[in-house]
């Protein structure tokens, strides 16, 4: 394998363990805040990518601007899923909750089928062109995914360790009953890590698009692979999603590279069973 074709398969790995690990940062907080799993995440991330081609080929709307509202949409969505959703089934068993997510989340799925079609479309990079390392060509799309991670990721372990929002996260999830004795409101904590969790997995939605298209049926598959890249990283550590992330994404480059797209899938959740059979806790986990 030339030097080229070895930078290519790991700036593919990285760009797309980037955003599988910003998937898996939304879960990591959604979980670390109500011990729920949104198993109908993937749909808003496939969505905002829609949303976004929208404003930026139709509307003509600059991207960072475009970014900003696509943040804040997804902010919003986390809030209405937790208001009108989970509300009336929060004190139900945990199952019908789950449940209750998967089934929005197939809801969306078609709602976006319906407006814009099954068939992908192509979007726009946030800025045209790549740079060359080594030889090899690496899309500057690839590095403004792998930029926006590190500041999400560093701002979401500065906000659940050193603000009073973060530590109401994890006194609400810790010791419900606490928490509301010393003030916290559980239903407003759960709306925030709703909040942050769909605005992660709308960026993500949106900065991926420029590279694997907007649309399509892949809701479900980004799902998958924002969980195993939080089960392999550890359930507890906002940089341990990213970095299972990024280690997803390399073996789904590897695989490619070496034995076939076909392959792809089967190799990334063979690796996930393992980790849910040997290593539960993943790499940054506390056993």
């Amino acid at each position: 394998m030339s030097v080229e074709s070895l930078v290519l398969l790991l700036a593919t790995g990285v760009t797309k363990g980037a955003v599988y690990g910003l998937l898996a940062l939304g879960f990591h907080i959604l979980y670390t805040a109500t011990r729920m799993l949104h198993f109908g995440y993937g749909s808003v991330a496939v969505l905002a990518g829609l949303i976004a081609l929208t404003l930026t080929n139709t509307l003509h709307l600059p991207f960072w601007l475009a970014l900003i509202i696509i943040i804040l949409l997804g902010w919003t969505v986390g809030q209405a899923h937790n208001k009108w959703i989970l509300a009336p089934v929060r004190n139900r068993d945990p199952w019908i909750q789950m449940i209750a997510l998967m089934a929005i989340g197939i809801v969306v799925e078609n709602a976006y089928a319906l407006i814009w079609g099954k068939i992908p479309k192509a979007a726009p990079a946030f800025t045209p062109g790549a740079i060359s390392v080594l030889g090899a060509p690496v899309s500057y799309q690839s590095l403004w995914i792998i930029g926006i991670t590190v500041v999400s990721v560093l701002a979401i372990k500065w906000l659940l360790d050193y603000t009073l929002m973060g530590k109401s996260l994890r006194g609400a999830s810790n010791n419900p009953l606490a928490a509301r004795l010393m003030g916290i409101s559980v239903m407003s904590v759960g709306g925030y890590a709703y909040g942050m969790s769909m605005a992660l997995a709308a960026l993500g939605g949106m900065v991926i698009s420029p590279i694997t298209f907007a649309g399509g049926q892949f809701a479900f598959p980004l799902t998958m692979k924002g969980f195993a890249s939080l089960v392999m990283g550890g359930m507890f550590s906002p940089i341990g999603a990213v970095i299972g992330g990024l280690l997803l994404g390399l073996i789904e480059s590897v695989t490619v590279g070496t034995i076939g797209s076909r392959y792809m899938d089967v190799v990334s959740m063979s690796v996930l069973l393992l980790f849910l059979l040997f290593r539960p806790h993943g790499l940054f986990g506390v056993e």
